[in-house]
Parts: C-alpha cells; sequence; structure tokens
C-alpha cells in the first residue's frame, strides 16, 4: 500500500462509498446513464487504483466485498417479482432463455479452449456468464462465490471492459443506425411502439426521489443479512 495517496481503512470506506454514491449520482447525465451505474463505478476504481490514489489490494477491500456483495445480491433479489413473470407472454420467456443459453454454451465451448491455459480458467468461464446475462455486478459477484483470486478476478474485469465497452456502444448505437437505414429496415422490417417497449407497471427512473423510513432500512438489511447468514450455513 505504501506510495498511494490514500491507504487507512477510514479513507477506503469513504472512497468506496464515495464512488458508489458518484455512479449514482453521474446517471442522470446521458454517458453515464448509457455506461450504468456499475460500469460507471469499476472503471472510477480502475481509474484511482491505476492513478495511485488508492492501493491496488488491501484488507478493507476484503472485508467490503465478504460482507456487502452478498448483501446486496439478496436486497437486488428482493426486488425479484414471480407473479409479473407469470404473466410474460412466451417471446420474451423464450428471448431471454434463448440469450442464457447462448452466453452459457459459448462459454463453455471457449472454456474447454482456454481453462487449462490460464489460471482458474473454469471460473473465469463462469464468471463470464454472470456478466453477459447480467450485468459487471454479476461478475463480481459469482467470482466471490466462486472464492476467485484477486488477479483472476482483476484480469477478468480488464478483459470485460476491452471487449464489453466497445461492444456496448455498438449495441447502444444500433437503434439509431437502424432508424436510419432503409436497407437495414427492408431486411427486418419489424417495430415496436414505445407503449410496447415500457410493457405495463410502474416505471420509476432510477434517480427519481423515493420516500423511506428507518424502520424499513432497517427491515431491509436485517432481511438481508439474515438470507446471507442462512445461505451461508446452508451452503457449509
Amino acid at each position: 500500500m505504501n506510495g498511494t495517496l490514500l491507504s487507512s481503512e477510514g479513507a477506503l470506506l469513504f472512497v468506496i462509498f464515495g464512488v458508489v454514491a458518484l455512479g449514482l449520482w453521474l446517471q442522470r447525465f446521458k454517458v453515464f446513464k448509457t455506461l450504468g451505474p456499475a460500469l460507471t463505478v469499476i472503471v472510477t476504481g480502475i481509474l484511482l487504483s491505476n492513478l495511485k490514489v488508492v492501493p491496488t489490494s488491501s484488507a478493507t477491500y476484503d472485508a467490503v466485498s465478504t460482507y456487502c456483495v452478498p448483501l446486496s445480491v439478496s436486497i437486488c433479489l428482493l426486488s425479484l417479482d414471480l407473479r409479473q413473470m407469470r404473466k410474460l407472454s412466451k417471446e420474451p420467456v423464450i428471448a431471454l432463455i434463448s440469450a442464457v443459453c447462448s452466453v452459457c454454451l459459448v462459454a463453455l465451448v471457449f472454456g474447454v479452449i482456454f481453462a487449462g491455459k490460464i489460471d482458474e480458467g473454469w471460473k473465469v468461464s463462469g464468471m463470464f456468464v454472470g456478466t453477459y446475462t447480467g450485468g459487471s455486478s454479476n461478475l463480481t459477484a459469482i467470482a466471490v462465490g466462486l472464492d476467485a483470486a484477486k488477479t483472476t478476478i482483476a484480469s477478468a474485469n480488464a478483459a470485460d471492459y476491452v471487449v464489453g465497452i466497445p461492444t456496448l456502444i455498438l449495441m447502444f448505437a444500433a437503434p439509431a443506425v437502424y432508424k436510419g437505414s432503409k436497407k437495414l429496415k427492408k431486411l427486418w422490417p419489424y417495430d415496436m411502439t414505445q407503449e410496447e417497449l415500457l410493457g405495463e407497471g410502474d416505471h420509476e427512473e432510477l434517480m427519481a426521489s423515493k420516500e423511506w423510513s428507518i424502520l424499513e432500512i432497517a427491515c431491509l438489511l436485517a432481511i438481508g443479512f439474515g438470507t446471507v447468514w442462512v445461505s451461508t450455513l446452508i451452503s457449509n
């Protein structure tokens, strides 16, 4: 940790939660909204570590990842509404299953090819299944679940950025290119209205104001930590 501007436990905790808050706040701007909060936070962390503002490894990071990653995953899953999923028509379900299966198949094929050539190759395959079915935060969650080494996580994230960011830009540019191209519209003459894209239900903005009581926050944390505790007992 020598040679970095900030290295104490308190300073690193400030940076970690400050970067998360900054990543969420930046979502009001189009560029960062395109990247998403998870990728914004991860890229910011990489910049800070490479600029020697914070160390690349620390016991504080280990403590945060040990407790905060499982907690955040359990809290995120609380928003899953299985009843709404049952109302989905077969087309979205087929599309979702096809996407997951294609990612798993590609990860399996290339995992068999490269797993023996890189350290913890089979773990990297699992991590990439996570990131390409649910985003960069899933990569970290799976890495923690598989007890991957720090160097493996860093390498996987770096590879993900090299391939993922250009792909992400291409995917976001594709709709605009499609709308302006008569040839592409002839090739794929299908379109959806804004109402169809939004679907049913509430559509709150990420940065919209929300009212939370102290009791609700306490219950949310209690349920989250309780879920992590029970899951850990079952897994052991």
